[in-house]
Formats: structure tokens, sequence, C-alpha cells
């Protein structure tokens, strides 16, 4: 970006009042991503610590699907991942936007959107699955 008052962003002006909005908008975003991060730490623990006995109740309640309980644990852990994934695109997303704005930088500003298209793309696909799946088991219960 250029030193001047008005900065171009894609042939588009990017004032300093747009320079401000994304300011403001790095600060919330690395600070929800902070807390994310934390609720999927202790997530993580809990996982750690009660993956026993998910295995366990599993074994107990489905005799016949002894394995079921580690698929459980392997899903969630798969699933934190995938969060841990979308936290990671956030907070890059926040810190080299704003990193971006602050040194005047075109390709770290770039980069920081290109995090935030990254995880629209991973939030649109996860949002796509759920739609499917929930309306799969919609249509397995209305023909059943």
């Amino acid at each position: 970006m250029e030193p001047n008052n008005e900065e171009t962003l894609f042939a588009l002006k990017v004032d300093d009042e747009s320079a401000a909005y994304f300011r403001e908008a790095g600060k919330w975003v690395k600070f929800i991503t902070i807390a994310c991060f934390i609720i999927l730490g202790f997530f993580l623990l809990f996982l750690t610590f009660s993956s026993a006995l998910i295995v366990q109740g599993m074994q107990t309640s489905f005799p016949d699907m002894a394995v079921a309980g580690g698929v459980v644990v392997g899903v969630l852990i798969v699933v934190l991942m995938i969060f841990v994934l979308l936290c990671i695109f956030l907070f890059r997303f926040a810190s080299l936007t704003r990193r971006g704005i602050e040194a005047h930088d075109q390709l770290t500003f770039n980069e920081g959107l290109k995090s935030l298209k990254y995880y629209f793309v991973v939030y649109g696909v996860i949002a796509l699955l759920g739609i499917v799946f929930s309306v799969l088991t919609n249509l397995t219960k209305i023909l059943a």
C-alpha cells in the first residue's frame, strides 16, 4: 500500500476510515480467536482425560460394535483439528491485515485477506456437508 491517505486495493480506494475499520475488525477477530483457542484447549484436555471413558461407555452400550468408542474419539479429534485450522485462518487474517495496514504493505494485507478467504471456503464446505447430512437424515426418517 502507498503511504498516502488514499491507499489502493484491487483498484478500490481504502481511505483512513476503511483502514480504521480493518484495524478494529482485526482487534476483535484476534480477541475472539484467542478465546476460541482457549476453549479448544479445554476441549482437548476433556477429550484426553475422558477418551478412555468414552471408549468404555461405547463398548458397554454397543457390545457388537467394540470399535465404536475409538471411532467416536477419532471423529472428535478430526473435528477439533478442523476448528483449530479455522481459528488459525482467522488469527492470520487479523494479524496480517492489521500489520499490512500499519506498514502500508500490500502483500501482507493481501495474505491476510487470503487467509479470510480460506476460512470461508473451509467453513462453507463444512456448512454444505452439514446441510447434505441433515437432508439425508430427514429423507431416511421420512422414507422409513
